[in-house]
């Protein structure tokens, strides 16, 4: 049987987040593995780490094949990468823009 996942922001996430997810916008979980588009490369990509990306709803998202339930709608993230997540996450986040 195959592991279930969801996934909770805190309110000041879901501020933070929300506006973004406007005009078909897409919530990422992104495995930090260096593959695709928005993985990091290099030393970032050995380390067991995650990253929230929103892209437009024409972005190419060919490796985020799996869908989280959250309470921002679903969040896509590479299914082989399921195997780092926990039944059940509450995540705080700090938005920074560069």
């Amino acid at each position: 049987m195959a592991e279930e996942h969801e996934l909770t922001f805190d309110d000041e996430v879901v501020a933070q987040l929300k506006p973004l997810l406007v005009d078909g916008n897409q919530l990422l979980l992104s495995y930090d593995d260096g593959v695709g588009p928005y993985s990091h490369h290099g030393l970032v990509a050995l380390q067991v780490s995650f990253q929230l990306v929103v892209v437009g709803k024409d972005a190419n998202v060919d490796d985020y094949q799996a869908l989280i339930p959250s309470n921002l709608g679903p969040v896509r993230y590479k299914d082989y990468s399921g195997r780092f997540l926990g039944n059940s996450c509450m995540r705080r986040l700090t938005v920074s823009c560069t």
